[in-house]
């Protein structure tokens, strides 16, 4: 079910979207159960990723970086490295990609089960995150995209999330345009029933360590990565890298405080 262009004008044109009032409830409420109920896993996760981390390359096991939250508020997020320390000493800002040879052996299968991402459940514990909604971008990554893409500041009025309908539904390198046509379709649809749904899916996504890909589902919304201006309003053009950027930013980048925890 493609997502009209339509559909996507409408969303654009709303005033000031207000967060409902289950999305707080309905964090810490999935977020007690789950370590309540799979506490033995939780622990083997929280012992076993760190281990397999410094015993591959004995570099640090945790990095940090800023991140655009709700209404423009910066705040930090922490993910397990999955990439080789100093990843863009040698080459400056490179775009991460599917087969990026920066990434460890141990990240590779992190990042395919996103459990690199897991420490972000310390921000959804602060309030600072969602357990489902856009992913947060990085301020120059954001001030990029906002340049290149208009509205993509749009979806700064939800709290972020670890995962959300462009990562559950779209391809790793899907266009920033188009991750927008899904993030705002996730903002008009906002519901109990929606999030549930897609942690349901992002479970699976990681379960068969199969992030970054479609998911194949005849009732997701899709997005062409070839030509994804074909299914935007005419006031959003694709993501094109600015040719100079002043400090090397990268997707899903690792240099930022990478040496700060070991």
């Amino acid at each position: 079910m493609a997502i009209r262009s339509e559909s996507v004008r409408s969303e654009i044109s709303e005033a000031l979207v207000k967060e409902p009032r289950y999305k707080r409830p309905f964090d810490l409420a999935v977020l007690v159960s789950a370590h309540l109920l799979l506490a033995p896993l939780w622990i083997a996760l929280w012992i076993f990723i760190p281990l397999a981390i410094k015993l591959d390359d004995r570099g640090p096991i945790f990095y940090s970086q800023e991140r655009m939250g709700r209404g423009g508020r910066r705040f930090k997020v922490r993910k397990f490295r999955s990439m080789v320390v100093d990843a863009e000493k040698g080459t400056g800002a490179v775009w991460a990609s599917r087969n990026d040879r920066r990434i460890t052996r141990v990240g590779r299968i992190l990042r395919h089960t996103a459990m690199d991402e897991l420490p972000q459940v310390l921000n959804v514990f602060a309030g600072d995150m969602s357990f489902v909604g856009p992913r947060p971008e990085r301020p120059k990554l954001h001030e990029q995209f906002t340049a290149e893409t208009p509205d993509f500041d749009k979806r700064l009025q939800v709290r972020p999330g670890m995962a959300g309908m462009a990562q559950v539904y779209g391809a790793y390198d899907l266009l920033p345009s188009a991750k927008l046509v899904y993030d705002l379709q996730y903002i008009r649809k906002m519901s109990i029933f929606t999030d549930a749904k897609l942690l349901i899916l992002a479970g699976l996504n990681t379960l068969l360590g199969r992030w970054g890909r479609a998911s194949g589902n005849s009732l997701a919304p899709t997005v062409s990565t070839q030509g994804a201006e074909s299914s935007l309003p005419s006031n959003i053009v694709p993501f094109t890298p600015a040719p100079d950027i002043s400090s090397p930013v990268a997707n899903e980048g690792e240099e930022d405080d990478l040496q700060e925890a070991a």
